[in-house]
């Protein structure tokens, strides 16, 4: 999955996880605003699991899910982690 490819998808996944689109607003922290709440994160992490990224929520700092630039380097590392396969 190419960069332009992994921001088009949150920029379609977020909105639809958090119910706005406040939630792709640059400078905007998920966590703190409440935008980006435990049931938006479980719908956010099942659509990339449906895609192909799988994130261990456990694995990783609650704070990594704080914006759009922090999700999109997990999804960045969990691909890498997957390795051909998961691309």
């Amino acid at each position: 999955m190419s960069e332009k490819e992994l921001q088009q998808l949150l920029r379609e996944l977020l909105p639809l996880a958090c119910g706005t689109p406040d939630a792709i607003k640059p400078g905007t922290d998920l966590l703190k605003t409440g935008i980006l709440d435990s049931l938006g994160l479980i719908i956010l992490l099942d659509e990339l699991a449906d895609r192909g990224i799988e994130i261990q929520p456990t694995q990783v700092e609650l704070s990594r899910f704080s914006s759009l630039e922090g999700i999109a380097a997990l999804c960045r590392e969990a691909l890498e982690q997957q390795g051909p396969a998961g691309q």
